[in-house]
């Protein structure tokens, strides 16, 4: 694109729930161009046309994708094994028992990120063979551990998907928790919420609470959550643009740079 140089666009993915989000981002995540996909309503042909002109933006850019489905296991670094991969994520998770299994490796934390990969991922790295794949838990652990320590504070991360959200505790900048909830309304999250705090022993005016995802800013929401727990802020684009990502290797620059472009800011 005129204007617009390799390293400073990205193309991001999003897949889950039979789903393609492509979105070409700058770094203050500005969308230049961005395309819904639906992988099981949309014919052959059609869904041939549209991957023509997606392949040619990811021959230009560098390009990840990330998992939207919620079901991710947390491994130790210590205990984990390649081999165990299926293993790991069955014990926790009702998977189907032919599901493919892939692991992240944490940047921020001694562990691997285990999750189950979804249809369509096949396509995206026939379409993309240089595709980095990773969960979106994933880049909620990093992003969290990476802003409460470089902010030196204890807090609390509610990272809103389609139906469901994580919640993520970072004291003194240690992982507390990192869980997944299903709700279907406000009481649900502000219980889930609440009964977490007190069964962890956290005073909320300790904690500084973050909100962001697939949430309204002026909704039922955060007004409840507000009203039990005092203040949650929104993480805004311009926060996670700002962050500064660096890896111990090639890889894992690769897989900082991708966080800047993912679920929290692809909304």
């Amino acid at each position: 694109m005129a204007g617009i140089s390799h390293n400073d666009c990205h193309l991001s993915l999003q897949l889950g729930n039979g789903r393609l989000s492509v979105a070409l981002q700058d770094r203050l995540n500005f969308h230049h161009r961005k395309v819904d996909l639906d992988l099981s309503a949309q014919s052959t042909e059609e869904l041939n046309q549209q991957l023509h002109t997606i392949r040619e933006w990811g021959s230009a850019y560098s390009v990840s994708c990330s998992i939207t489905e919620p079901g991710n296991t947390l491994v130790p670094e210590a205990i984990y094994h390649e081999e165990n991969l299926a293993h790991y994520h069955h014990f926790h998770l009702d998977a189907p028992r032919n599901a493919n299994i892939a692991s992240d490796k944490l940047i921020m934390l001694p562990a691997y990120n285990v999750y189950a990969l979804p249809d369509g991922c096949e396509l995206v790295t026939r379409v993309f063979p240089t595709c980095h794949i990773l969960h979106e838990s994933t880049v909620e652990l990093e992003l969290a551990l990476r802003l409460a320590r470089q902010a030196n504070q204890n807090g609390a991360w509610l990272f809103f998907g389609n139906g469901f959200f994580r919640l993520i505790l970072i004291q003194d900048g240690q992982l507390q928790l990192a869980n997944t909830f299903r709700f279907a309304s406000e009481m649900d999250v502000a219980y889930y919420v609440l009964y977490v705090f007190d069964q962890m022993h956290i005073d909320p005016k300790q904690f500084r609470t973050f909100a962001t995802g697939n949430i309204d800013p002026a909704g039922a929401i955060l007004t409840l959550l507000r009203e039990y727990i005092g203040a949650v802020s929104l993480l805004s684009n311009s926060t996670l643009a700002d962050t500064t990502w660096k890896g111990k290797n090639e890889q894992q620059a690769l897989s900082g740079f991708t966080l800047l472009h993912q679920v929290l800011c692809a909304s």
